[in-house]
């Protein structure tokens, strides 16, 4: 517990964050609590009955304290309440990521999206982050280049963007070239995924998408397809590989500005 109390205060003290306190140290936190509770209620029970209780009796009281506890805090109204999240990722995606995983042999392929994907694929294959690929588009336009070099790459877009934990008014939009026009979020980390940004990202992938299809048609090709996402798939020569810096006619690139 002190170790814990240490990295969770840790940016309040000047050290190095470890873990982010808010969304990973308190929840490790708070179950150690829990735990931490237990153990002194127990304690105290064995100084005050331990002397008269021992063996199967002093346990059955230690034992008697669950129910206790449930009912108490039944009664007083702290049990923790549902708490109803937005959704973090489309059902698609996860569906679209299974079905790589078991159709493709490891290492083989690439999926660009939103960060959520790392994670789950991280042992069969890699990841390219949707914003880091928008941004080097921005930077390199058509006179630049962005190579991936694996067989597979897969572009996962969010035809109807969800609004990773930040609603905002016109949540539940579809993607649209009005979206694709607006600058990229001058943000870092999880934030360019969130509400409206993350909208504007989707919108920019969807068309760049478009364009590129337009291009290469054969390689280009759906690979799974719902109402609201759709991935897609491009199968490339690894020793051919396709630069994938494009002028898809929203991005800023420098050839663009001549």
């Amino acid at each position: 517990m002190i170790l814990m109390t240490v990295m969770f205060v840790a940016p309040e003290l000047g050290l190095p964050e470890l873990m982010d306190a808010n969304g990973r140290t308190c929840i490790y936190y708070a179950y150690s609590l829990i735990v931490l509770w237990c153990f002194c209620i127990d304690g105290i029970l064995q100084l005050m009955f331990g002397r008269f209780a021992r063996g199967r009796v002093s346990d059955a009281v230690s034992f008697l304290l669950i129910p206790a506890l449930a009912v108490t805090a039944a009664v007083t109204g702290t049990v923790k309440k549902t708490y109803a999240a937005p959704g973090l990722e489309p059902n698609g995606a996860v569906v679209c990521l299974t079905n790589i995983i078991r159709d493709n042999p490891d290492e083989t392929w690439t999926i660009v999206s939103a960060n959520d994907e790392m994670r789950m694929g991280e042992d069969h294959g890699f990841h390219y982050e949707t914003d880091t690929f928008l941004r080097n588009m921005e930077e390199k336009g058509s006179s630049g280049e962005i190579l991936i070099p694996t067989k597979n790459v897969f572009f996962f877009i969010e035809k109807i963007p969800i609004d990773y934990t930040e609603p905002y008014e016109d949540s539940g939009q579809k993607v649209s070239a009005k979206g694709a026009a607006q600058q990229l979020p001058v943000k870092t980390g999880i934030e360019m995924y969130k509400g409206r940004k993350r909208w504007i990202e989707m919108s920019r992938m969807y068309y760049w998408a478009k364009q590129f299809q337009s291009l290469y048609p054969n390689e280009m090709k759906v690979y799974y397809e719902t109402d609201d996402f759709i991935c897609y798939r491009v199968a490339q020569n690894e020793y051919s590989l396709f630069n994938f810096a494009i002028d898809y006619r929203y991005n800023t690139a420098n050839d663009k500005k001549e």
